[in-house]
C-alpha cells in the first residue's frame, strides 16, 4: 500500500488546527508521567540511577553523600527477580485464538501475523518488548502501528515523544507528537507536529501558536482507526495517567536502593583491616638517625625503618631500671578488624526487603515458590496464580486490539467497527520446575492414580521442561500420544496385559530412537503408520502371532 497525499475538507483541518492550539504544551498529568518514567527507567533498567540517591537530610553531610552516589550501584537485579513470573503468562499452556476469516484471506493474514517485526510474530514481540518493558517503564506511553512499502509494524513511541493524546482503555481516538525539526524544500529549518487520529496522519507546520498544514505530508489513515495503545490498562479513578505494574512497591525499591548504597559505602570504608604493629627502630643507627655526622642513610633520619624486610628484628625501647617500666604487650602485631554486623542485619534486612516487594506483586513469598516440597506450596501460590490471571487479561487485550489495527491493515474488507479476532491466553502457567513436576507425577505412577491424573501431569511436566523449546515439546507431546502404555512399566504390561502387548512396549522404544529428528517432526498420522510397520515386523519375524 502507497501513500497518497489527500486533500483536507477545511472543517477537519479547522477541528485539527484548533485541538493542535489546545495543545501546544504537555498537560500536567504528561509531565507527571515523564517524570516517572524517568524514576522507572532508573529502577528498572539502571538508567541515571544515581539521581535517585539523595543525600540523607539531618544524617549525612555532602560531603558524605557524593562518595555515596559515587560507589552505589543499580538494582536491575531487583527487578529482574520481582518481574521474572511474567515469562509464565506466555509460556502457559490452553492459549486459544480465532479469527474470523477463512480460505487465503486467513491464511495470509495468519501468515502476516507471523511477521510483524525483525522476524517476531505478534505475540513474540510483545512477549519481548511490551509486558517486561513498556508496560512496566511506560505505562503512558504508546504501541504505535507505522506502514510502510506494504507492511504494517508496531513501533514505541516514549511518553517523552508525546505531547497529548485521548485515550479510552488502551484504544485512543487521537495522538499529538512533540514538533520535531526538519528542514523544507526552501533548506529552512521548521518545528513539524504530526497528528494521527482515526482518518488522517498529518503533519503541520508549527510557528508559535500557529499551525500551518503539509499537504504534501499528509495521509489518509490506512489503518482505519488511531493506530496506538496505551502501554497499561491500569488506572486510578479521576486521573488520566496509567500505572506501572510496580507502582505499589516502588517507594520500597527506592528505599532499597538507599539502602544498597549505604551498605556498599560502609564496606569500602571499612572493609578492609587495619593493620598494626611496633615501629622498628633502624638496626643501623640505633634510632639515633645519624651516621656520624651524616643522616642515616638506611632510615632517611628517622630513627625507624621505613619498609618492612622479614630479618629486621623489633626493638622495644623499655627502660626496665625506670621507676615505672612498660609491660611487654601480648601482641606484638596484627589487623583491627571491622565491625561486620552491620553487614549481616543489611544482608537480612535485604533478604527481607526483597520478599516483601515480591509478595506485594505476587501475593506469596519468593520462598514458598521454591519450597516445592508440600501440599501447601500449592495452596500458597493460588493468590500467584490470580495476579497472573490479571497480566494474561491484559496481555489478552493489548494482543486483540494490535490483532485488529494489523486486520485492518491487511484485510481490505473489514470494517474497523467489526472485531474479526478472538484471543484467549492459557491459564495453565508453569510456575513449577520441571523436577518437582516430574517427582508429582512419578508419585501418581507409584500410587495407582487415574489415567487422567497422570496425563495431565506428566503434560505439565513436558511443559515445564519444554518452555522454551516449542519444537522440543511438539515432538515430546506426540511421543507421549504414540506410545503404548506410557504410564507403565514394561513387567506391569505383562503382567496386565500379557507378553505381546509388552513385547509392542519395549519395540516402540527402539522405534523412537530409530527416528531421525526430522522423521519425528511428522504429523502423527505419518508416525503411528511408521510404528505400527515396525513393531509388526519385529513381531512377524520373532514368530510371535499378534492375535495370541
Amino acid at each position: 500500500m502507497t501513500k497518497i497525499a489527500i486533500t483536507m475538507n477545511e472543517k477537519k483541518q479547522s477541528e485539527i488546527v484548533q485541538l493542535l492550539k489546545a495543545n501546544t504544551k504537555p498537560p500536567a498529568w504528561i509531565e507527571s508521567a515523564r517524570e516517572k518514567h524517568k524514576e522507572l527507567k532508573a529502577l528498572v533498567y539502571g538508567d541515571e540511577f544515581r539521581d535517585l540517591i539523595l543525600q540523607i537530610e539531618h544524617i549525612e553531610s555532602e560531603k558524605l553523600a557524593k562518595p555515596r552516589k559515587k560507589y552505589s550501584r543499580p538494582i536491575n537485579d531487583l527487578n529482574e527477580k520481582l518481574l521474572s513470573p511474567t515469562h509464565n503468562v506466555y509460556s502457559a499452556t490452553g492459549t486459544e485464538k480465532d479469527f474470523d476469516l477463512q480460505g487465503s484471506a486467513l491464511t495470509e493474514f495468519i501468515t502476516k501475523l507471523s511477521n510483524v517485526r525483525a522476524g517476531k510474530s505478534l505475540q513474540q514481540w510483545l512477549s519481548t518488548f511490551w509486558i517486561r518493558d513498556l508496560q512496566v517503564v511506560d505505562p503512558n506511553g504508546l504501541i504505535f502501528f507505522e506502514a510502510k512499502d506494504g507492511k504494517a509494524y508496531p513501533t514505541y513511541k516514549s511518553i517523552d515523544t508525546i505531547r497529548n493524546y485521548s485515550a479510552s482503555g488502551i484504544k485512543t481516538k487521537w495522538v499529538i507528537f512533540e514538533p520535531v525539526k526538519k528542514v523544507d524544500e526552501n533548506k529552512q529549518t521548521i518545528n513539524v507536529v504530526r497528528y494521527v487520529d482515526d482518518e488522517v496522519d498529518a503533519l503541520f507546520k508549527q510557528e508559535g501558536t500557529e499551525f500551518i498544514l503539509i499537504k504534501s505530508e499528509t495521509f489518509d489513515n490506512p489503518f482505519k482507526t488511531c493506530p496506538a495503545l496505551v502501554n497499561s490498562d491500569m488506572q486510578r479513578l479521576g486521573s488520566d495517567e496509567r500505572l506501572t505494574p510496580l507502582v505499589n512497591v516502588i517507594e520500597a525499591e527506592k528505599e532499597y536502593m538507599t539502602d544498597r548504597s549505604i551498605a556498599t559505602i560502609y564496606k569500602r570504608q571499612n572493609g578492609f583491616p587495619i593493620p598494626f604493629r611496633p615501629q622498628i627502630i633502624c638496626p643501623t643507627c640505633h634510632g639515633e638517625k645519624k651516621q656520624g655526622d651524616k643522616v642515616c642513610q638506611s632510615c632517611n633520619g628517622t630513627g625507624f625503618l621505613q619498609t618492612k624486610d622479614i630479618t629486621h628484628e623489633i626493638i622495644l625501647p623499655i627502660d626496665l631500671d625506670s621507676d615505672a617500666p612498660a609491660k611487654l604487650p601480648s601482641n606484638f602485631a596484627g589487623f583491627i578488624k571491622p565491625d561486620l554486623d552491620f553487614l549481616k542485619f543489611h544482608a537480612e534486612d535485604k533478604k527481607e526487603a526483597e520478599s516483601d516487594m515480591f509478595e506485594v506483586l505476587w501475593g506469596t513469598k519468593d520462598s514458598e515458590i521454591k519450597d516445592q516440597t508440600a501440599t501447601a506450596a500449592m495452596l500458597n501460590l493460588q493468590p500467584m496464580t490470580s495476579k497472573l490471571n490479571k497480566w494474561s487479561s491484559s496481555a489478552e487485550q493489548i494482543e486483540e486490539e494490535a490483532t485488529e489495527i494489523l486486520a485492518n491493515y491487511y484485510v481490505r474488507t473489514k470494517k474497523p467497527d467489526v472485531k474479526i479476532s478472538k484471543i484467549r491466553y492459557g491459564r495453565n502457567y508453569i510456575i513449577f520446575s520441571p523436577s518437582f513436576l516430574l517427582e508429582s507425577y512419578q508419585k501418581s505412577r507409584k500410587e495407582s492414580d487415574p489415567d487422567t491424573i497422570k496425563d495431565v501431569k506428566l503434560i505439565e511436566y513436558l511443559n515445564s521442561k519444554y518452555q522454551n523449546d516449542p519444537k522440543g515439546l511438539s515432538i515430546a507431546l506426540k511421543k507421549k500420544e504414540l506410545e503404548m502404555y506410557v504410564h507403565y512399566t514394561v513387567e506391569q504390561v505383562s503382567s496386565i496385559f500379557g507378553n505381546i502387548e509388552a513385547q509392542k512396549k519395549m519395540l516402540f522404544i527402539d522405534w523412537w530412537e530409530s527416528l531421525s529428528y526430522q522423521e519425528k517432526e511428522k504429523d502423527i498420522k505419518a508416525l503411528e503408520t511408521l510404528r505400527d510397520t515396525f513393531i509388526n515386523q519385529k513381531i512377524i519375524k520373532n514368530g510371535n502371532s499378534s492375535s495370541e
